[in-house]
């Protein structure tokens, strides 16, 4: 393949790793379109959204043991039920009193709080709400977001994955037919360290078995989101998610493969591509969704994509929804939205058709509002020059270290080439305009992104007979520019580089074990910022041990340090101790399986870990 001929007509290639996808591919089908909307669900009516997303707030419904006030949500749930809506509830907000902490995102010590909120909220809505989501964002580890994330450590007993299975439980015996969504992943791999619980909670599913059956088989539909950061193109966003959370799935819980999939918010903000582009790439990036269009660049002919919701309806104090602060409809409502079918679906399309009169506004002679035929060619977009440059010298550059380009373009403000290797994996390279936020890039041995003046670049690989390793990839990282060895990166560290001298350097103690148990390390995540970075950071720390006594008994202990501190100095109950202390490290020592443990041997683990340890 030529440079000219891939750079014809074509969408941002990835910003990670090219997929290949070896399932069976899901057949091309229409895509119902919802939006996150907690009131005002007149104005979802008029843009012909027949479903919303809503918060389903803990706190607020259970403030305090024992206390139960619906008559929030039951506004919320009349309003869409008035105006003809099916309802999708988020789980979320957990309240302070079972460990949710200042921000509401901290999951409970144990499941059976939790339980009982969802089988009251099950049962009370009963045939109104149509489908709940669980949790929102647990690969998020940041404390500081109001009901996003999961501020506690992901290997720590009860599992997101026993939470999972508790509420498909309550769901399914007090709301049959109501569907099971999980696990409402990011829109992105950020430098917090999101990869790596999105693996880890994949695999947790994948692995959970429970006396009802295998913890796949309580989840209905696979949720991710989508959102743009800036300015990226529809093209780019699929492939995002694709990369960053579809190949997660496949990779790591194979066993929800066939999953239905929703993407439960994707949008644009208008401050940053204006009104008329972020109707014209809702419309776009939908149109990619139902895989019937420019399939083999997205790749997303190859998932079974059925529900999408924009982010968001209306906030004044958000450029993303797709109502002004004064309740006008945008460009997205009246261009867009209006000349659908209620409840709006955007239809499969013939590929190269754009159907003008839906994402382009009134064009004589177009199809008919929906259609999906004779709208016309795919329009060419002329490559800014600078980008074309770009791509020029990125396959220049990755052809002199001998590998094969399979793809490359150059759109969306930003430049992509696919490679293969020669083991058979494959390697996306791309390149585009810095935004806030970038002024950290990371390292690992999948992938690595820098940022030079005004320009990202990003480095993945994925499908290797083995990880590409960073050395090779630091290695190709300088052939396209020798200024990475200065750039800023946080690094993640191999897991069998880490041993128990390599977190006392980060002052990490390990655990001593009691009298009758053996303690052993089964898991460690550390990075570190390396090049020319300014101001401090310390990086981030994650170990657990498991200590295991001869009757079966299995403790664990763990201490971690990352994102922001969840507000909860001291929590215990009967089977677990949480603290922290002075320097940001968030510790805890909790029985796993078998006997409860005395007091006294929590604590003396406890002490081990932290010598202030003083409860």
């Amino acid at each position: 393949m030529t440079l000219s001929t891939s750079l014809r007509n074509v969408w941002a290639a990835p910003l990670a790793a090219l997929i290949v996808v070896s399932a069976a591919q899901a057949a091309p089908r229409p895509v119902s379109i919802g939006v996150n909307a907690n009131y005002e669900h007149n104005l979802a009516r008029a843009a012909n959204i027949g479903w919303v997303r809503i918060d389903v707030v803990w706190y607020a419904i259970n403030p305090a043991p024992g206390a139960w006030d619906f008559s929030g949500l039951d506004g919320q749930v009349q309003s869409a039920i008035d105006n003809g809506q099916q309802i999708l509830g988020i789980l979320s907000h957990p309240p302070t009193w079972v460990g949710g902490g200042p921000n509401h995102n901290g999951p409970p010590l144990s499941t059976a709080e939790w339980s009982e909120f969802v089988g009251r909220v099950a049962q009370k809505y009963r045939g109104k709400i149509a489908a709940y989501e669980i949790w929102n964002e647990p690969d998020q580890k940041s404390g500081n977001k109001e009901g996003i994330g999961w501020t506690r450590n992901i290997e720590e007993s009860p599992l997101y994955v026993d939470f999972v299975h508790v509420a498909a439980q309550q769901i399914r015996a007090q709301a049959p037919g109501t569907l099971v969504v999980a696990p409402v992943f990011q829109s992105r791999n950020d430098s917090d360290g999101a990869d790596n619980r999105k693996r880890r909670i994949f695999q947790q599913i994948q692995a959970a078995t429970y006396a009802d059956g295998p913890g796949s088989n309580f989840i209905d539909v696979a949720s991710f989101h989508a959102n743009a950061a800036s300015d990226e193109g529809p093209g780019t966003m699929a492939s995002v998610l694709r990369s960053q959370n579809l190949a997660y799935l496949q990779n790591y819980a194979p066993s929800l493969r066939n999953r239905p999939i929703w993407v439960t918010e994707f949008g644009w903000r208008s401050n940053a591509v204006g009104e008329t582009t972020q109707r014209q790439r809702i419309c776009e990036f939908l149109r990619l969704q139902t895989g019937s269009w420019n399939a083999s660049q997205t790749g997303l002919d190859q998932w079974d994509i059925r529900r999408s919701f924009i982010y968001l309806l209306k906030d004044p104090g958000s450029s993303a929804a797709i109502y002004r602060g004064d309740g006008t409809p945008t460009p997205t409502v009246t261009e867009y939205l209006q000349r659908l079918t209620y409840p709006a679906t955007q239809n499969t399309v013939v590929n190269g058709d754009y159907d003008p009169p839906s994402c382009f506004g009134t064009t004589a002679g177009g199809d008919p509002p929906g259609g999906g035929g004779g709208g016309g060619p795919l329009p060419t977009f002329a490559p800014k020059s600078s980008a074309a440059a770009n791509v020029d010298a990125l396959v220049s550059k990755a052809s002199m270290q001998g590998y094969r380009v399979v793809d490359a373009t150059a759109n969306d403000g930003a430049s992509s080439i696919a490679l293969e290797d020669d083991r058979g994996g494959h390697i996306a390279v791309s390149m585009r305009a810095a935004q806030e936020g970038d002024e950290v890039g990371n390292l690992s041995d999948s992938g690595i992104r820098w940022r030079r003046g005004d320009t990202v670049t990003t480095i993945a690989a994925s499908n290797s007979a083995a990880a590409a390793g960073r050395n090779r990839l630091l290695a190709l990282a300088k052939s396209f520019d020798v200024a990475v060895a200065d750039a800023c990166l946080s690094e993640s560290l191999d897991a069998d580089a880490i041993d128990d001298s390599a977190l006392a350097a980060r002052g990490v103690r390990a655990p001593s074990a009691p009298r009758g148990y053996v303690a052993v390390r089964t898991s460690a995540e550390l990075s570190r910022r390396i090049g020319r970075c300014s101001g401090s950071d310390e990086g981030t720390v994650d170990a657990v041990w498991e200590l295991r006594n001869r009757n079966g008994s299995t403790l664990q202990a763990g201490v971690y340090r990352y994102g922001e501190a969840d507000g909860n100095a001291f929590i215990a109950d009967a089977r677990s101790i949480h603290w922290s202390d002075a320097n940001g490290f968030r510790y805890w020592v909790s029985a796993l399986s078998g006997a409860t443990p005395s007091r006294t041997t929590l604590e003396q683990i406890a002490r081990s870990l932290d010598p202030t340890f003083a409860h």
